[in-house]
Protein backbone atom coordinates (compact mmCIF):
# COMPACT_ATOMS: atom_id res chain seq x y z
CA UNK A 1 0.00 0.00 0.00
CA UNK A 2 1.14 3.47 -1.02
CA UNK A 3 1.30 5.83 1.64
CA UNK A 4 1.02 9.65 0.81
CA UNK A 5 1.76 12.32 3.86
CA UNK A 6 1.04 15.84 3.53
CA UNK A 7 3.65 18.16 5.36
CA UNK A 8 3.43 20.43 7.71
CA UNK A 9 6.21 23.52 7.47
CA UNK A 10 6.84 23.62 11.53
CA UNK A 11 9.64 22.79 12.96
CA UNK A 12 9.10 20.84 16.21
CA UNK A 13 11.38 20.30 19.16
CA UNK A 14 12.02 17.06 21.59
CA UNK A 15 12.83 17.64 25.10
CA UNK A 16 14.95 14.28 26.18
CA UNK A 17 13.40 12.85 29.33
CA UNK A 18 15.89 10.37 30.97
CA UNK A 19 13.65 7.16 31.40
CA UNK A 20 13.37 4.54 33.71
CA UNK A 21 12.92 1.33 31.14
CA UNK A 22 15.18 0.12 28.26
CA UNK A 23 14.76 -2.46 25.84
CA UNK A 24 13.96 -5.14 28.36
CA UNK A 25 11.28 -6.84 26.53
CA UNK A 26 11.05 -8.20 23.44
CA UNK A 27 15.34 -7.95 23.09
CA UNK A 28 18.29 -9.33 24.32
CA UNK A 29 21.88 -8.57 24.22
CA UNK A 30 22.19 -5.03 24.87
CA UNK A 31 24.88 -2.83 24.41
CA UNK A 32 25.22 0.75 25.82
CA UNK A 33 26.47 3.56 23.46
CA UNK A 34 30.09 3.30 23.06
CA UNK A 35 32.29 3.04 19.54
CA UNK A 36 31.40 -0.67 19.19
CA UNK A 37 28.16 0.44 17.87
CA UNK A 38 28.83 4.42 16.58
CA UNK A 39 29.35 5.38 13.19
CA UNK A 40 32.98 5.82 12.65
CA UNK A 41 34.59 9.60 13.78
CA UNK A 42 35.11 10.25 9.72
CA UNK A 43 31.55 9.81 9.11
CA UNK A 44 29.78 11.50 11.59
CA UNK A 45 29.65 15.63 11.13
CA UNK A 46 29.19 17.56 14.47
CA UNK A 47 25.62 18.80 14.10
CA UNK A 48 27.30 22.32 13.73
CA UNK A 49 29.45 21.58 10.72
CA UNK A 50 27.91 22.11 7.08
CA UNK A 51 29.09 21.19 3.71
CA UNK A 52 31.81 23.78 2.37
CA UNK A 53 30.66 23.36 -0.84
CA UNK A 54 27.25 23.68 -0.52
CA UNK A 55 24.77 25.97 1.54
CA UNK A 56 23.22 22.86 3.07
CA UNK A 57 23.91 21.79 7.03
CA UNK A 58 23.37 19.00 9.33
CA UNK A 59 19.98 19.73 10.85
CA UNK A 60 18.39 21.43 7.48
CA UNK A 61 14.90 21.02 6.47
CA UNK A 62 15.28 18.88 2.80
CA UNK A 63 13.80 18.45 -0.49
CA UNK A 64 11.12 16.26 1.42
CA UNK A 65 10.35 18.22 4.09
CA UNK A 66 12.63 15.66 6.37
CA UNK A 67 15.70 16.50 7.89
CA UNK A 68 19.72 16.61 7.04
CA UNK A 69 21.31 14.33 9.58
CA UNK A 70 24.46 13.32 7.05
CA UNK A 71 26.75 14.87 4.39
CA UNK A 72 29.48 12.92 2.81
CA UNK A 73 31.67 15.94 2.62
CA UNK A 74 34.09 13.16 1.40
CA UNK A 75 32.91 12.25 -1.75
CA UNK A 76 33.01 8.42 -0.96
CA UNK A 77 29.61 7.51 -1.83
CA UNK A 78 28.66 7.67 -5.54
CA UNK A 79 25.34 8.75 -6.62
CA UNK A 80 24.50 11.03 -3.41
CA UNK A 81 25.61 13.20 -1.20
CA UNK A 82 22.74 13.86 1.51
CA UNK A 83 20.75 11.83 3.87
CA UNK A 84 17.49 12.89 4.66
CA UNK A 85 15.38 12.10 7.41
CA UNK A 86 11.68 11.61 6.72
CA UNK A 87 9.50 14.09 8.19
CA UNK A 88 7.56 12.96 11.62
CA UNK A 89 4.36 13.22 10.04
CA UNK A 90 5.67 10.48 7.82
CA UNK A 91 6.73 8.06 10.55
CA UNK A 92 5.51 4.66 11.39
CA UNK A 93 4.53 3.08 14.81
CA UNK A 94 3.72 -0.36 16.09
CA UNK A 95 5.62 -2.09 12.98
CA UNK A 96 7.41 -5.25 13.41
CA UNK A 97 10.97 -5.93 11.77
CA UNK A 98 9.23 -8.83 10.38
CA UNK A 99 10.12 -12.19 9.04
CA UNK A 100 10.98 -13.95 12.49
CA UNK A 101 11.86 -17.37 11.76
CA UNK A 102 13.55 -16.20 8.34
CA UNK A 103 16.82 -15.17 8.03
CA UNK A 104 17.41 -12.45 5.19
CA UNK A 105 20.78 -13.33 4.93
CA UNK A 106 24.79 -11.18 4.40
CA UNK A 107 22.70 -8.51 1.94
CA UNK A 108 20.51 -7.81 4.65
CA UNK A 109 23.59 -7.16 7.10
CA UNK A 110 24.77 -4.54 6.32
CA UNK A 111 26.32 -1.96 9.27
CA UNK A 112 27.75 1.33 7.74
CA UNK A 113 26.84 4.10 6.51
CA UNK A 114 25.32 3.75 3.42
CA UNK A 115 23.96 0.31 3.22
CA UNK A 116 20.57 1.10 4.30
CA UNK A 117 19.16 1.01 1.03
CA UNK A 118 20.47 -2.74 -0.21
CA UNK A 119 19.36 -3.99 3.54
CA UNK A 120 15.87 -2.54 2.44
CA UNK A 121 15.66 -4.50 -1.02
CA UNK A 122 17.41 -7.40 -0.09
CA UNK A 123 14.67 -7.96 3.06
CA UNK A 124 12.12 -6.58 1.21
CA UNK A 125 13.32 -9.57 -1.52
CA UNK A 126 13.36 -12.23 0.87
CA UNK A 127 10.21 -11.98 2.85
CA UNK A 128 8.07 -11.70 -0.42
CA UNK A 129 9.62 -15.12 -1.21
CA UNK A 130 9.10 -16.03 2.23
CA UNK A 131 5.64 -15.05 1.69
CA UNK A 132 4.93 -12.39 4.81
CA UNK A 133 1.93 -10.29 3.39
CA UNK A 134 1.68 -8.10 6.62
CA UNK A 135 3.37 -4.69 7.34
CA UNK A 136 6.97 -4.64 8.34
CA UNK A 137 9.58 -1.95 8.80
CA UNK A 138 11.52 -2.40 5.13
CA UNK A 139 8.15 -2.51 3.07
CA UNK A 140 6.83 0.23 5.06
CA UNK A 141 9.84 2.48 4.03
CA UNK A 142 9.97 0.81 0.94
CA UNK A 143 6.42 1.94 -0.01
CA UNK A 144 6.40 5.23 1.38
CA UNK A 145 5.44 8.62 -0.67
CA UNK A 146 6.06 11.96 0.50
CA UNK A 147 5.02 14.93 -0.99
CA UNK A 148 6.23 18.10 -0.44
CA UNK A 149 5.90 21.27 -2.09
CA UNK A 150 4.14 19.51 -5.23
CA UNK A 151 6.67 17.26 -5.35
CA UNK A 152 6.60 13.73 -4.63
CA UNK A 153 9.30 11.49 -3.43
CA UNK A 154 9.14 7.79 -3.38
CA UNK A 155 12.78 6.62 -2.59
CA UNK A 156 12.79 5.67 0.84
CA UNK A 157 14.12 3.12 3.24
CA UNK A 158 14.70 1.93 6.33
CA UNK A 159 18.08 3.22 7.34
CA UNK A 160 20.89 0.91 8.44
CA UNK A 161 22.55 0.81 12.54
CA UNK A 162 24.89 3.62 12.04
CA UNK A 163 22.77 5.70 9.65
CA UNK A 164 19.77 5.54 12.55
CA UNK A 165 22.34 6.12 15.00
CA UNK A 166 23.25 9.38 13.34
CA UNK A 167 19.45 10.14 13.09
CA UNK A 168 19.47 10.10 16.77
CA UNK A 169 23.09 11.85 17.53
CA UNK A 170 22.74 14.75 14.63
CA UNK A 171 19.31 14.86 14.90
CA UNK A 172 17.22 13.94 17.92
CA UNK A 173 20.27 14.96 20.22
CA UNK A 174 19.44 18.46 19.15
CA UNK A 175 16.04 18.36 19.34
CA UNK A 176 15.28 18.06 15.56
CA UNK A 177 13.18 15.81 13.99
CA UNK A 178 10.14 15.15 16.28
CA UNK A 179 11.87 11.77 17.07
CA UNK A 180 9.61 10.24 20.29
CA UNK A 181 12.41 10.56 23.24
CA UNK A 182 10.03 9.70 25.81
CA UNK A 183 10.57 7.09 28.70
CA UNK A 184 7.76 4.78 27.89
CA UNK A 185 9.11 1.84 26.26
CA UNK A 186 8.83 0.51 23.69
CA UNK A 187 7.56 3.98 22.46
CA UNK A 188 10.88 5.59 22.09
CA UNK A 189 12.38 2.79 20.23
CA UNK A 190 13.46 2.38 16.32
CA UNK A 191 13.82 -0.22 14.29
CA UNK A 192 17.08 -0.47 11.63
CA UNK A 193 17.65 -2.11 8.40
CA UNK A 194 20.64 -4.33 9.85
CA UNK A 195 19.60 -7.96 10.57
CA UNK A 196 22.19 -9.57 13.21
CA UNK A 197 24.92 -11.77 12.35
CA UNK A 198 24.92 -15.04 14.09
CA UNK A 199 27.41 -14.94 17.33
CA UNK A 200 27.39 -16.10 20.66
CA UNK A 201 23.87 -16.71 21.68
CA UNK A 202 21.72 -13.90 18.96
CA UNK A 203 20.36 -15.59 15.57
CA UNK A 204 19.53 -13.41 12.46
CA UNK A 205 16.46 -15.50 11.93
CA UNK A 206 15.18 -13.89 14.95
CA UNK A 207 16.80 -10.73 15.64
CA UNK A 208 17.43 -7.24 14.06
CA UNK A 209 19.35 -4.38 15.05
CA UNK A 210 17.21 -1.37 16.91
CA UNK A 211 18.21 1.94 18.55
CA UNK A 212 16.68 3.70 21.59
CA UNK A 213 15.93 7.41 21.22
CA UNK A 214 14.72 7.74 24.61
CA UNK A 215 14.95 5.93 28.29
CA UNK A 216 17.95 5.17 29.96
CA UNK A 217 19.61 3.20 27.38
CA UNK A 218 18.98 6.23 24.81
CA UNK A 219 21.40 6.00 21.96
CA UNK A 220 21.99 2.06 22.76
CA UNK A 221 21.50 -0.41 20.15
CA UNK A 222 20.18 -3.81 20.39
CA UNK A 223 19.30 -7.14 19.40
CA UNK A 224 15.90 -7.41 19.02
CA UNK A 225 13.37 -10.22 18.35
CA UNK A 226 11.96 -9.50 14.92
CA UNK A 227 8.11 -9.54 15.52
CA UNK A 228 8.51 -6.99 18.41
CA UNK A 229 6.48 -3.38 17.04
CA UNK A 230 9.05 -0.66 17.08
CA UNK A 231 8.63 2.96 15.30
CA UNK A 232 9.66 3.03 11.88
CA UNK A 233 11.79 6.69 10.76
CA UNK A 234 12.66 6.16 6.74
CA UNK A 235 15.57 8.20 5.17
CA UNK A 236 16.26 9.03 1.46
CA UNK A 237 19.72 9.60 -0.20
CA UNK A 238 20.45 12.09 -2.68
Amino acid sequence: MRISVPLRKEFLSIIAIVGVFGLLAGCSNLFGPDDSVSPTDESVPSPDDSDSSSSVSIGDVGPAGGWIFFIDEAGEHEGWTYLEAAPEEAEGTEIPWGGRGTEVGVEGQGIGIGTGAANTAAIVAALDLAGVSDEYAARFADELEVTNDGDTFSDWFLPSRDELDLMHKNLSENGIGGFFSDDNYPDYVYWSSTEIETFDDVDPEEQAFSTAFGGIFSGGNAASLKDTEYRVRAVRAY
